[in-house]
């Protein structure tokens, strides 16, 4: 891998406990998770990807990632809640009547 370019790799993250769990990756300056943030339910696998960018020669033989995953209890059924994460984003439609134009 030469200075100033990434890589990104590609996995699966599955849960194989009998409850939702929130998982939080850490905040590092060379490797991005995606997501980084969000909720995978009981049984449920998410895709995820981590880029490393590195910006000085460095090696890695080993490296540690600690994802921090904590129980979480919903207040009604998992089946009505909707599964989410930090790549999810709301999109409000604004009607072309309601925008200035110049």
């Amino acid at each position: 891998m030469c200075i100033g370019e990434r890589r990104t790799l590609s996995f699966t993250m599955s849960n194989h406990t009998d409850s939702a769990v929130r998982f939080l990756w850490p905040d590092n300056s060379r490797l991005k998770f995606s997501p980084r943030v969000g909720h995978l339910h009981a049984g449920r696998s998410k895709d995820m990807t981590v880029t490393l960018s590195v910006d000085k020669a460095l090696t890695w033989l080993e490296h540690e990632v600690k994802c921090h995953v904590v129980r979480v209890v919903y207040d009604r059924p998992s089946a009505d809640v909707t599964d989410w994460d930090d790549r999810l984003k709301t999109v409000k439609w604004i009607p072309a009547s309601a925008v200035d134009t110049y």
